[in-house]
């Protein structure tokens, strides 16, 4: 029975700590899914109406920014210490910067002004970039090495959700481009309102420092996985 409590309450810890993949999840899927249609569809339908090299160079923006952004910000979360946590203000604060001004450029998507728009998406973008670094990391950060591979499970579960989810929002393109800015924002208003109310980082990181050294070890088997020769590799007699 008490196993039983302590696995429901590690899964539980595990969903909570991979919501961050899981809004990242839905943002980029949207992002990709429809980005490259409002780049190219004509202004009258809702779109930019640009042709597909600037397409190219809309969705090449976000793979742009994170390539100095992600190891800047990543650097940044390493070093952080305050009462919210190591990695929790910078979740926070950027996936919230970043649905803010997303709902923004929706607003203008609507008003057909190009040039604004892709300032926002620039902006909504860098902001996201921002984020991940500290979202990608704060599960690992707090997870003893003995339970990482079913952590990364959860973690992968909720992440093919929020994935599903996020291509179930495209197909509402038919009530108009801007109105998935306003619902995929809203969503994960609501996941980052959970995250914000349910995880206490730094009760987390105590929980794991206290932990035995053993309990922060790969279990056998993975370390008799990692390290186990393959046939063909074996050297012959």
């Amino acid at each position: 029975m008490a196993r039983n409590t302590q696995n429901k309450a590690f899964v539980k810890q595990a969903l909570l700590l991979s919501l961050p993949f899981a809004w990242m999840s839905i943002f980029n899927t949207v992002f990709d899914s429809l980005m490259p249609i409002i780049a190219t569809a004509p202004v009258a339908e809702g779109g930019l109406g640009y042709n597909d090299l600037v397409k190219g160079v809309i969705m090449a923006i976000d793979n742009i920014l994170a390539l100095f952004l992600f190891p800047l910000f990543g650097a940044l979360s390493d070093k952080s210490r305050n009462r919210f946590g190591k990695r929790t203000p910078f979740i926070l604060f950027f996936s919230s910067a970043t649905i803010i001004v997303w709902i923004f450029a929706g607003l203008t998507l609507g008003l057909s002004v190009r040039w604004l728009f892709i300032v926002l998406l620039s902006v909504t973008l860098s902001f996201n970039s921002m984020s991940r670094p500290a979202g990608l990391a704060l599960l690992p950060d707090i997870t003893p090495m003995s339970k990482r591979r079913s952590a990364n499970a959860v973690a992968q579960i909720a992440a093919i959700v929020a994935t599903v989810i996020g291509v179930a929002l495209c197909e509402l393109k038919i009530l108009g481009f801007q109105y998935i800015f306003y619902i995929d924002s809203a969503l994960i208003a609501v996941l980052i309102a959970v995250f914000a109310a349910k995880v206490r980082e730094n009760k987390l990181r105590r929980d794991f420092d206290a932990l035995p050294e053993d309990e922060k070890k790969p279990a056998p088997e993975d370390r008799a996985f990692r390290f186990r020769r393959r046939p063909c590799e074996r050297k012959t007699q």
